[in-house]
C-alpha cells in the first residue's frame, strides 16, 4: 500500500453503486387466440417512470443507507419514522 494511504480509516474505502428502478415493468409475452389482430396490455401508464437506487459498502463490511433519487423531485416528502423512514 502506498505510503499516503496509511492513515486511512477502512470505513472510510467505500463502493458505492446506482441500479434505475422501474414502477411498472409490463409483461414481455401475453396469451391470446392466435390470429387475433390486436393484444392488449394492461399497464398502469409509467412504465418509463424510474427512479433511482444507490447502495454502498465500506471496506471493513459496513453497509451504508440506501439512498433513492426521483427525477424533477421539487420537494421532500415527510415521511413518519417508522414508515419507509431511513434516518
Amino acid at each position: 500500500m502506498p505510503t499516503f494511504f496509511t492513515d486511512v480509516q477502512k470505513s472510510h474505502i467505500v463502493n458505492m453503486d446506482e441500479t434505475p428502478c422501474y414502477f411498472d415493468l409490463p409483461s414481455s409475452s401475453t396469451v391470446e387466440t392466435k390470429g387475433s389482430k390486436t393484444v392488449s396490455i394492461a399497464t398502469s401508464g409509467y412504465e418509463k417512470m424510474r427512479f433511482t437506487t444507490v447502495l454502498a459498502v465500506s471496506s471493513d463490511g459496513g453497509k451504508l443507507k440506501p439512498m433513492l433519487i426521483f427525477k424533477n423531485l421539487k420537494t421532500i416528502p415527510k415521511l413518519k419514522k417508522g414508515k419507509f423512514c431511513l434516518y
